[in-house]
């Protein structure tokens, strides 16, 4: 009886594992350019938020399980590091000095997509995913002169005189966005392809990082009402490659 126990139960093991790695299963990494930047809500424009670099890279691996020829579900884990800048542009210089703020955001993206073939090869994706995102920064205050690291280099004054009283907000460290898709396919043999996507990042909530100010003496005047915002919204551009490692 033991035995007849036993081998029910190889044979149960077996046909689990059998189904395991019958799924119809693909892995795939994308680099591609992300573009976002910050709302200047309030205040005077010599005195603004930016993206450092409205543009940097962006990096994702996934993986997808096939539940048809053409549908699939999968997870994604993502990360981009924005580096924020409150910048100093008066408009009649028309130049601009930072004062940085890292922002590396990690994501995990439940995602699904339908793929369409235009040929044997090449195909349309039309895809969408939830991000779920994690920003690994803290609050950052703002005091005195933010631009004093800056020198005139014949009178050794600071380039730009100011005084504020503020600083920057992380009011969400944890948020869901909403991630439509549409890419482009060609398949490399029987389980490779390589892909091209587009999409956008939109946050349906709150902002993300906010930057405030009480006071703002520059100029022998005072200043208040500073709001920048940054609510995440982005626009990225990847290429990739995807393998069938497993298949039915």
């Amino acid at each position: 009886m033991k035995k007849q126990c036993l081998v029910c139960l190889m044979v149960l093991l077996v046909a689990l594992m059998q189904n395991a790695f019958a799924q119809d299963i693909s892995f795939g990494g994308r680099i591609g350019r992300f573009y976002s930047d910050w709302n200047n809500v309030s205040g005077p424009d010599f005195l603004r938020s930016e993206s450092s670099s409205a543009e940097s890279w962006a990096f994702e691996v996934y993986a997808n399980r096939y539940m048809s020829k053409d549908f699939s579900c999968g997870l994604g884990l993502g990360f981009v590091s924005r580096n924020s800048m409150l910048c100093y542009e008066p408009e009649s210089e028309g130049f601009g000095l930072g004062s940085g703020f890292s922002m590396p955001i990690w994501s995990i993206s439940p995602m699904t997509a339908k793929e369409f073939g235009l040929s044997d090869k090449l195909g349309v994706k039309l895809g969408v995913s939830l991000p779920i995102n994690l920003i690994e920064a803290s609050d950052h205050k703002y005091i005195t002169n933010p631009f004093a690291m800056v020198f005139d280099g014949e009178t050794g004054e600071p380039f730009v005189v100011m005084e504020v009283d503020g600083g920057t907000y992380v009011e969400r460290k944890v948020s869901v966005f909403i991630r439509p898709e549409l890419g482009l396919f060609y398949k490399l043999g029987s389980n490779g392809k390589l892909t091209l996507d587009a999409m956008y990042g939109f946050n349906p909530g709150d902002p993300l990082v906010v930057r405030e100010f009480k006071e703002v003496k520059y100029d022998e005047q005072v200043y208040s009402g500073f709001r920048h915002e940054y609510k995440g919204d982005y626009w990225a551009v990847t290429i990739g490659y995807e393998y069938r490692l497993f298949s039915k």
